[in-house]
């Protein structure tokens, strides 16, 4: 494997594993969505769209507090989310076993140069895998949490 190879798949690692430490109310800090359009209404009425977030005596948010606000689809226990788990969790199984498959052949190619090569291709696909298959699943969970709702 090459060097430059080796210290991409590291800083990657790194980025992700430090991501993963910080606490959740830090990233809800940086909300890109923290400004409120103002949107003209039907009856001509203009409101802003995140009308709760200014002012909760208004209507439009008196009105939406007495609807249930978790969606069945794109909520946190939502479909989109929960196959976006399951799938991640059967993908990233799948390549942890093929990283154990990849080191027992590297262990036993007993010098083979062929073996070797093939064993190491497998371990760094398998790696691959991870990596995409973690930025896949927090792609979708972004869009879920604070896009679709």
């Amino acid at each position: 494997m090459s060097t430059k190879l080796k210290i991409l798949t590291m800083l990657v690692f790194l980025v992700l594993g430090a991501f993963s430490f910080l606490p959740q109310n830090r990233a809800k800090a940086f909300d890109l969505f923290s400004n409120c359009p103002t949107i003209t209404n039907s009856d001509g009425t203009k409101s802003q769209v995140c009308a709760c977030k200014n002012n909760s005596s208004s209507v439009a948010c008196k009105q939406a507090q007495g609807q249930n606000t978790l969606n069945p689809i794109s909520g946190p226990k939502g479909i989109i989310n929960t196959a976006a788990n399951v799938i991640a969790l059967i993908a990233a199984v799948g390549a942890m076993i093929m990283i154990l498959i990849g080191g027992f052949f590297y262990i036993t190619a007993a010098g083979n140069a062929e073996q070797i090569a093939a064993a190491r291709k497998r371990v760094i696909n398998a790696v691959l895998g991870l990596v995409i298959i973690s930025l896949a699943w927090a792609i979708v969970r972004l869009i879920t949490d604070n896009v679709i709702q």
